[in-house]
């Protein structure tokens, strides 16, 4: 499921961009996913310094919609 989500996070961030060098561009180089399951929680950040404020805000919106979607399919899937 985390491999899935943090894909999903790629393609939607970057648009299936492959311009690495473009400072929006996300990769699993600067990017960490983690589970507290015991708390069902699921945590996505990425280590982009040279990110101002709106793209920071604009990151947490896109990695929190796909986490959301991820672990909802998961349980929804969990019940069939």
């Amino acid at each position: 499921m985390a491999t899935e989500a943090v894909d999903q996070l790629f393609v939607d961030w970057n648009a299936n961009s492959r311009l690495v060098d473009d400072p929006r561009y996300i990769s699993d180089e600067n990017t960490s996913i983690g589970f507290a399951p015991n708390e069902g929680v699921m945590y996505v950040w990425a280590t982009k310094p040279e990110w101002g404020r709106n793209t920071r805000e604009e990151w947490a919106e896109v990695a929190a919609g796909v986490a959301c979607r991820t672990v909802l399919a998961e349980s929804r899937a969990g019940q069939d």
